[in-house]
């Protein structure tokens, strides 16, 4: 079908049934690049819903992400958007998952000495609304993909305070250990 080997995944892969297909026929065939179009505040109402029911207040949402407007395959989608330190974007919304390129890590340097490390958009929000108050004393590193653990070494380095919140899989676990042993100021939280 001339399709990436992630597009070749999407459509062979036994976990999705007939109905999620028919549903969700943009996941089945997917351009290898995306057009970004817009980027503005979170306003949209299915993305506000999406929001309540992850249990994430939009006022939180809206300090760490924004409504992203792409185009794909011709057609015009809409997704909560977080910003990679190379201007590439998180994209998520109720039925789709992605990322534009170039991809990499999520940094919020807000000039403390404590740092929080994450690994996705929504890990980030949940755990805002988690620690509340609490949190905003804090930079952030969202790594996007556990696959960008060495690439942030750099940036640890400064900190005082490093607490993970990874994934509970292997690839998490893996790279907590990793960080536990580079940076003995780690805390796996």
């Amino acid at each position: 079908n001339h399709c990436s080997v992630k597009e070749a995944l999407i459509i062979l892969s036994s976990n999705m049934t007939a109905s999620y297909f028919q549903q969700q026929p943009s996941l089945v065939i997917q351009s290898r690049k995306l057009e970004i179009k817009k980027v503005q505040s979170i306003q949209h109402h299915a993305l506000c819903n999406y929001l309540k029911s992850r249990k994430i207040p939009l006022s939180i949402a809206k300090q760490y992400c924004k409504e992203v407007w792409y185009r794909n395959n011709e057609k015009t989608f809409f997704a909560l958007g977080l910003k990679n330190q190379f201007s590439g974007w998180e994209l998520r919304n109720k039925y789709y998952k992605t990322s534009t390129t170039p991809k990499t890590s999520s940094y919020f340097n807000n000039g403390y000495e404590n740092l929080i490390i994450v690994e996705g958009m929504f890990d980030l929000l949940s755990l805002a609304v988690l620690l509340n108050k609490d949190f905003n004393k804090h930079d952030f590193i969202v790594l996007n993909s556990v696959a960008f653990v060495k690439r942030i070494v750099l940036l640890l380095k400064d900190y005082t305070d490093i607490k993970l919140y990874l994934d509970n899989d292997i690839s998490g676990d893996k790279a907590t250990e990793y960080l536990l042993n580079t940076f003995p100021s780690t805390i796996d939280g």
